[in-house]
């Protein structure tokens, strides 16, 4: 059993989107509005089967802040993400599940400025000493593992990765990431690593040097400001004051996510069959603020 899981929130929506989306799920209301419920029904399977597989006592689904400040520190960062077109209906989607989960009592957090990845690192660095479990498959979060924090790779796969995993593949430290991905440059997040360093030589470089700052002796001027600027954009902030989160609004009882899954006609699917779990996932996480 997990103490807490946390779910990347915006990486299962485009999971479940894009998966149950092809299935064409969505119900016609009586006025002859269509409205697609795909990301809904893969989100709310995800719920149940964290707790049938891994039965963690909370879960907290986590979201993307507004005004991203690693945005600030490097206008390039996600740029290749601005002009993507949004998907359609995929907002929609989005909110209609955001708003399933408040009525089902589940704890739903974002911070202003801040993307989900450090909202995640600051609540497992508030859960020390607790099992916690990450749900996605962000290599950024790789960082945060150790013995008693692991993470599920939101892939066909559901491969749960631990330290040892990260051990093995990458054969460096998880706590020493953050520095690799400034080395070799992360194509996801569109940083660009520093200038003649592949994996292999940022990998030789970190088992090499005790620190950041005696790699940084070794590097030309010009990729001296590259590492330094990659450090901010790499390195997640753990130190997210409580002030700066918002506690999504959540119900005291089911009466009303029932009443939304009779609507939706997802009774006669696969929810039904699993109420009790859902109704003790809505008790077990009652009154739980993400600390």
């Amino acid at each position: 059993m997990f103490d807490v899981a946390f779910v990347d929130a915006k990486m299962n929506a485009h999971k479940q989107y894009s998966v149950f989306d092809k299935k064409g799920l969505s119900i016609i209301k009586s006025d002859g509005t269509k409205i697609f419920t795909g990301m809904l029904f893969g989100t709310l399977r995800t719920v149940i089967a964290l707790h049938k597989d891994y039965n963690p006592r909370r879960i907290v689904f986590v979201y993307e802040g507004e005004n991203n400040r690693r945005e600030v520190i490097s206008p390039d960062y996600k740029a290749h993400r601005k002009n993507r077109k949004p998907l359609p209906g995929f907002e929609k989607q989005y909110q209609m599940t955001i708003g399933a989960l408040s009525l089902l009592g589940l704890t739903q957090i974002k911070a202003d400025e801040f993307e989900a990845d450090d909202l995640i690192a600051t609540l497992v660095s508030r859960s020390k000493g607790k099992d916690n479990l990450i749900v996605s498959s962000d290599k950024d979060l790789f960082t945060l593992l150790e013995e008693k924090t692991c993470m599920l790779l939101h892939t066909p796969k559901k491969m749960l990765f631990t330290e040892r995993h990260f051990k093995e593949k990458f054969e460096i430290n998880p706590n020493q990431f953050s520095l690799y991905l400034a080395l070799v440059g992360d194509g996801t997040d569109n940083i660009t690593g520093i200038n003649r360093i592949d994996p292999e030589t940022a990998k030789t470089l970190i088992q090499k040097h005790d620190t950041w700052q005696e790699i940084f002796k070794t590097l030309d001027e010009q990729s001296k400001g590259r590492l330094l600027i990659n450090l901010k954009l790499t390195r997640l902030n753990c130190n997210i004051e409580i002030s700066q989160t918002l506690q999504l609004h959540k119900e005291k009882t089911t009466e009303k996510f029932w009443n939304l899954m009779e609507e939706l006609k997802f009774r006669s699917m696969f929810i039904e069959q699993n109420r009790q779990i859902l109704e003790e996932i809505h008790e077990r996480n009652e009154g739980y603020q993400g600390n």
